[in-house]
C-alpha cells in the first residue's frame, strides 16, 4: 500500500511543480532609465519617452498611462519646472484620464 501511495504521489509531481512555478514576469514597457508618457489608457497611442530631467515638456497631448521600468521612480509634475501638484511615479500606472505633466525628473534611488 505505501509503495502504491508514493507512486501516486511521484506521478502528481510534475503537475505541482508546474503549479509552483511563478507566473511569467510581464516584459517592462519602458527601458531603464526611462520613464514613457502614453496619451492613451492601457499604455496605448501616441507616447513620449523621458530619459533625463525635464523642467519643461511642452507635451501637446495630457497623459492617460506612465510606464516606469520597475525599480526606478520618477517624478512628475503638472507645471514647468518642476512645480504645481507633483508626485512620485514608482510603477506603471494606467487610466489615469486626462492628465497634464508638464516636467518630470527621476528621483535618486
Amino acid at each position: 500500500m505505501k509503495i502504491f501511495a508514493a507512486a501516486a504521489a511521484l506521478a502528481l509531481l510534475p503537475a505541482v511543480m508546474v503549479n509552483a512555478q511563478q507566473a511569467p514576469v510581464a516584459k517592462p514597457k519602458t527601458e531603464a532609465g526611462t520613464m514613457r508618457l502614453y496619451k492613451g489608457q492601457n499604455f496605448s497611442g501616441e507616447n513620449y519617452m523621458v530619459d533625463t530631467p525635464r523642467s519643461s515638456l511642452m507635451l501637446e497631448m495630457n497623459v492617460g498611462s506612465i510606464a516606469v521600468f520597475p525599480g526606478e521612480k520618477w517624478e512628475v509634475c503638472d507645471k514647468p519646472r518642476f512645480k504645481g501638484n507633483c508626485n512620485i511615479v514608482d510603477r506603471d500606472m494606467s487610466g489615469l484620464g486626462e492628465v497634464a505633466i508638464q516636467s518630470a525628473r527621476p528621483v535618486k534611488q
